[in-house]
């Protein structure tokens, strides 16, 4: 859409006294949304806007945000939000609750909960200040993939939203002068659940991988786009994600033919034990994608009655390092500053409603070895344990770089919570009150933060400017990083970042997929030929077409970066063992293994076995409502909203004015043409507050 949104106000006033002379009551137009005036002059002057966000690749439990604007002469009151039948054209209503079509338990919304990890409705009656503003007022709904039918106990109707059958969001605004729910929708589509089922079963040779469940995601967008190619049948790789150091120490021990990392066998990271290291096995990194260690926080602030999300926060370097090193009990001297340079944070820094107010990760993970690293570094001072008696021996110590929390010296017990993968990340979450303020704080990655809708973090860097981890930075990042002597690009928590117009963020790494050097064998030596022409397969597609199909969080390789992986593609399999592999197997091994987790828990990632079975994916070992999803564990939460909504606005989609205007309609059609011809040469017609351009 144009500029000409802002017209709204005088348009309206036209329009009403066309319907006078017409002899038509104002309200009868004036109660619905102004939705087009003519073809020819793309005129399109809706009086709200309606946002929803993700829409497509949706998996069971994920939580949509939407965000409602309106322009003051369309106040809103009320917004109802449910997940319903597709195909059906959804009408207004001049009632006090919407249309027949909207009920609960009637033809197309049912009247339960698609599964147990989604919301049956969502309701928000206190839209009117916050839907006027320029952030919009936002709520959010689980949606299920499944089958849900009712009545309970004698079912006449039924519903399925999966990746065969999208459903509809649908949004019952109440709102305008003349209070009408009119109702705006957005189509459902939902991915596989499982992308090894969805490939057809796993391919001759598949290869098996494992990692960090940061992986996951993009591991699920690889395998699915990868198999549908022309040529190709099955998926390419069968994955387990269960902590990146037990996977390094798993491909070492050849248990795996590939490992996700960030730092692989790099000594000084420590991401796998001195004994696994001191049994090498020649490979080469190849790098895959860039993402970046970040502090993310959930929760919001209250406003209006209602919690809102936190916009982006700023944090200096020693602030970020004394809340990661010290935990709550080291925050009071920076909260004034904090609170000054935040608003939003207001006198709520810590939402004391969760259990949780800091947490990082329990298992060997680089993310934490590069934030630790670089606070350690830069902010020596600042990064210790808090001198308290609470802390006993460990008081006033400083921390150094660690990829291990749970087993770092000294130890982070009382300043933070460890938790074991992404599943408890996602479970803390839940434990967020909707009427509480404050934030909970983890030390993540991005990719995982923006799959679980976190706010990041923007970091104070050494010329004083606030980073955080966008395109741009993560790629301006590149340059400074340094190279090991295994060939990682590594951060470099000592760079000299110049005056450059883009400032890198500080801690973004490159992830890399570990290959061998030397061909694939069987335990019995025995050549895997189909899976070594899988591996190269796959890694040509993850450094080639799956730079485009990466999710949110990643950002594609530079093109040095490319040209490295490039080159490291060309030496995967191509040295001899000591002992040549002999004869030929077709299929990935002669035995069958099923890699654990290191750590036992309830909580523990997503496996993906080796051992190939008609459900692919582990279900979750807990009996906190936890349920299977592809490529994670989604918690089931409740109704506060975590992100802010992101992405276009989808199209205005409105009720119908024919009915309405009966045979005035043709007259107002004149006079309201011959309205905007006057606005527009006396050039009255201002600017909407909200105007969007039209596709």
């Amino acid at each position: 859409m144009n500029a000409v949104s802002g017209r709204l106000s005088n348009v309206r006033r036209v329009i009403a006294m066309a319907l006078v002379v017409v002899g038509l009551p104002a309200t009868t137009l004036l109660a619905v949304p102004l939705v087009t005036v003519s073809a020819s002059s793309a005129l399109t002057v809706p009086p709200y806007w309606v946002s929803a966000t993700p829409t497509s690749g949706l998996i069971d439990g994920q939580r949509v945000t939407i965000t409602i604007k309106s322009d003051p002469t369309f106040p809103i009151y009320q917004v109802e939000a449910r997940v319903c039948r597709a195909g059906v054209t959804y009408q207004p209503s001049s009632g006090n609750r919407p249309n027949a079509d909207f009920e609960l338990g009637g033809l197309n919304c049912p009247s339960d909960p698609i599964t147990s990890s989604a919301d049956v409705t969502s309701v928000d009656a206190n839209v009117l200040t916050q839907a006027q503003t320029d952030k919009g007022n936002p709520m959010s709904i689980r949606v299920g993939a499944g089958t849900t039918s009712w009545p309970v106990g004698n079912p006449t109707s039924s519903i399925t939203c999966d990746s065969e059958n999208p459903c509809t969001l649908v949004v019952e605004i109440l709102g305008g002068p003349g209070a009408t729910w009119v109702p705006w929708t957005t189509t459902l589509t939902y991915r596989i659940d499982d992308p090894v089922l969805g490939c057809g079963g796993p391919a001759d040779g598949a290869i098996t991988s494992g990692g960090s469940d940061r992986i996951t995601d993009a591991w699920v967008a690889w395998t699915l786009a990868e198999c549908h190619r022309p040529g190709r049948l099955g998926a390419a790789a069968k994955a387990s994600f269960v902590g990146e150091g037990s996977a390094i120490e798993n491909y070492r021990a050849g248990l795996l033919d590939l490992g996700y990392t960030a730092a692989g066998d790099d000594a000084t990271v420590g991401l796998i034990a001195p004994d696994s290291a001191s049994k090498p096995r020649a490979s080469v990194p190849v790098p895959i994608a860039l993402n970046a260690t970040v502090i993310a926080v959930a929760g919001g602030f209250r406003q209006d009655g209602q919690k809102l999300n936190y916009g982006p926060i700023k944090l200096t370097m020693a602030e970020a390092a004394s809340l990661i090193g010290g935990g709550t009990q080291s925050m009071s001297p920076f909260l004034n500053e904090i609170t000054k340079r935040n608003p939003e944070l207001g006198a709520s820094f810590f939402d004391y409603s969760s259990s949780v107010q800091i947490a990082a990760y329990a298992d060997a993970e680089a993310t934490s070895y590069f934030g630790s690293q670089l606070f350690s570094t830069q902010q020596r001072e600042a990064f210790r344990v808090p001198d308290q008696p609470t802390f006993g021996s460990d008081a006033g110590k400083y921390r150094g770089a660690d990829s291990n929390f749970a087993l770092a010296d000294p130890s982070y017990a009382g300043a933070l919570n460890l938790l074991t993968g992404r599943s408890s990340l996602s479970k803390t979450m839940t434990g967020i009150s909707p009427s509480s303020s404050g934030g909970v704080w983890f030390l993540t990655d991005q990719a995982t933060a923006q799959s679980l809708g976190l706010t990041t973090v923007e970091l104070e860097n050494a010329n004083g400017v606030f980073v955080g981890p966008t395109p741009e930075s993560m790629a301006a990042a590149v340059p400074t990083m340094k190279t090991d002597a295994q060939g990682y690009l590594l951060p470099d928590p000592n760079a000299n970042v110049g005056p450059s117009e883009v400032q890198p963020y500080p801690l973004t790494f490159v992830e890399y997929a570990l290959a061998p050097t030397t061909p694939l064998a069987d335990s019995n030596n025995v050549c895997r030929t189909n899976s070594q022409t899988m591996l190269v397969t796959w890694l040509n597609y993850l450094t080639g077409p799956g730079q485009s199909v990466l999710p949110a969080g990643f950002q594609p390789l530079t093109p040095s970066l490319l040209a490295q992986a490039s080159a490291a593609v060309q030496r995967v399999g191509a040295a001899s063992p000591a002992s040549p592999c002999t004869g030929s197997a077709s299929g990935t091994s002669t035995t069958t293994t099923t890699i654990a987790p290191v750590v036992a828990s309830a909580d523990t990632a997503t496996n993906y076995n080796n051992s190939y079975s008609p459900s692919q994916f582990s279900t979750p070992r807990s009996s906190a409502g936890l349920t299977s999803g592809p490529g994670t564990v989604v918690a089931k939460t409740d109704n506060v909203t975590l992100a802010a909504a992101r992405g276009p606005v989808p199209d205005y989609v409105g009720g119908s004015l024919a009915n309405r205007l009966s045979a005035g309609l043709a007259i107002v059609g004149i006079i309201v043409m011959t309205a905007f011809a006057a606005l527009a040469t006396s050039r009255r017609l201002a600017r909407s507050k909200f105007g969007r351009s039209t596709p």
